[in-house]
């Protein structure tokens, strides 16, 4: 079922993808991509301010690590095999087929999550219902239709954690190389999760502390060799970038890595208007409901989950840059999103069985208030309303703060991006110019604000928008029947496996 979970989810994601090429981070990392696979080089020319890049010898490079732009190779590859059809139109084609990678990626990760979610007593169809609720009212959604490097983060996250667990169970010589591969693979897509993999590392030690010692270190030596590839790679990029195989060109570009206020972090990245997760994806609530049965049910898997979940939250609330500049929502933590709500499969898998209204009730509430954010979130790209931030804050309060960071949108709650997105995206489709009318700040700035330019720049960010007008449509159509092919295929395919796994289940629980 996994399979036809991947296919269903990844048409989901293209099929709802936006219409913006690479920006921002996005934008060096494809810039990277397109050196790579044109060049053969990692230098780059950017028009984008310094702290994006690392310059060394004359020649800039993007200070991230390598495995987004690694991970967009198969985006790139498929624009240049195709830009030359007769008639294809070449802007909207690149800026689709950017979104490829982080479609699949986020689709393989949420499969994987189905599948995780079985093995710890969830029923299929409960399974395959979080994954949905995942995929549609959840941050995955917007970074999946994105070619940020937050979906390949959430896939190499959550299978690190799946193969920690299969190992801890099986240690076995493969299941310890792909383990070892994984952390490799995750430490190049940020480095932020190396605790991580020191956690993993304990959480193994200890499932395995009644083995003899000379046992657990051949299992550490054969994910010792699995990783190496990706820490050689890590290490060979930071020689290129920066002449020194440990300097990772983080500290020339940024403002005190990790100097942050943590309480400022940890309030701003849960629970603040702007920023808060539990706003932006309040599926996650269910973990702290579940948390309870987890550990009873499950202790090894809740604590490593735990146990990384806080790691990733703890470095990305002290990073000053705690709020990741222009995005929707807080994106630094959307690869937690998967893992937080694994936390609340064994509770919600007893309410399946005995409590299916309160069931009902949980999902339903905590899926309606998340799909209003996520579909919001998709209706416009955010640089539109971080540009009224930036608008506000130069007319109307001090202009000393950077405009990468807007304090308004992240503690007042009627400068929330949530409310603002709603706003603009009524403007739109009332076609209507005056922002001013309405804006949801009225109480808290008297006068008017001159946003005759971010009005002008507003447009619904669906690809459909570009692809089904004009003498484009053939493909336009021809995508939108592929897709809908793809979603109707599979998904038929895993009602028919949900239909024949029923009887087989109902027969095992008759006396």
């Amino acid at each position: 079922m996994s399979a036809r979970l991947t296919v269903l989810l990844f048409c989901l994601f293209l099929l709802l993808s936006g219409r913006e090429p690479p920006w921002a981070d996005a934008n060096i990392a494809y810039q990277t991509t397109q050196a790579l696979v044109d060049r053969g080089e990692l230098s780059i020319h950017p028009s984008a301010p310094s702290y994006f890049f690392v310059e060394r010898a004359g020649k800039k490079y993007g200070f991230a690590s390598l495995g987004t732009a690694l991970a967009q190779v198969p985006s790139y590859l498929t624009y240049k095999a195709l830009r030359k059809l007769p008639g294809l139109p070449q802007a909207p084609w690149f800026a689709l087929a950017s979104h490829l990678s982080s479609a699949l990626a986020m689709a393989l990760a949420l499969a994987l999550f189905a599948r995780r979610a079985e093995r710890l007593g969830a029923p299929a169809p409960l399974a395959v219902l979080l994954t949905l609720l995942l995929a549609l009212t959840t941050l995955c959604l917007v970074y999946a239709r994105s070619p940020y490097g937050e979906a390949l983060q959430t896939l190499l996250l959550l299978w690190f954690a799946d193969l920690v667990l299969a190992a801890s169970e099986q240690p076995t010589p493969k299941t310890l190389l792909c383990t070892g591969l994984c952390a490799g693979l995750l430490i190049n897509a940020k480095l932020v999760y190396g605790p991580a993999l020191l956690i993993g590392l304990g959480c193994f030690l200890l499932a395995q502390r009644a083995r003899r010692l000379s046992h657990n270190l051949t299992a550490v030596l054969w994910a010792a060799l699995g990783a190496l590839p990706g820490l050689l790679l890590l290490l060979g990029h930071n020689y290129v970038k920066t002449g020194h195989p440990l300097r990772t060109g983080y500290q020339s570009g940024q403002l005190g890595l990790f100097a942050g206020h943590l309480p400022t972090g940890l309030f701003g990245l849960l629970l603040s208007p702007g920023k808060g997760l539990v706003f932006y994806s309040p599926l996650v609530l269910l973990a702290l409901f579940g948390l309870p049965a987890a550990w009873r049910t499950a202790r090894r898997t809740t604590a490593l989950l735990v146990a990384v979940s806080a790691s990733v939250t703890l470095l990305s609330a002290k990073y000053p840059v705690w709020h990741g500049g222009f995005c929707y929502g807080p994106r630094y933590l959307v690869p937690l999103i998967p893992l937080l709500v694994l936390l609340s499969v064994p509770w919600l898998s007893a309410l399946w069985q005995n409590a299916p209204r309160r069931l009902a009730l949980c999902l339903g509430l905590t899926g309606s208030l998340g799909l209003g954010a996520s579909l919001l979130g998709c209706s416009l790209y955010w640089d539109h309303y971080c540009r009224v931030l930036s608008a506000v804050q130069r007319q109307a309060m001090s202009p000393r703060f950077s405009e990468d960071h807007h304090p308004l949108g992240y503690f007042v709650p009627q400068f929330s991006p949530i409310l603002g997105h709603a706003w603009l995206l009524s403007h739109v489709l009332r076609h209507d110019p005056d922002l001013n009318r309405d804006a949801p700040w009225q109480t808290l700035l008297s006068g008017p604000l001159d946003l005759r330019d971010e009005q002008a720049r507003l447009r619904l960010d669906l690809w459909t928008r570009d692809w089904l007008y004009g003498p484009q449509r053939r493909y336009g159509y021809g995508l939108l029947l592929l897709l809908s092919l793809g979603m109707v295929g599979s998904g038929v395919g895993i009602v028919r496996t949900l239909r024949r796994h029923q009887p087989e289940r109902a027969a095992i629980d008759q006396p």
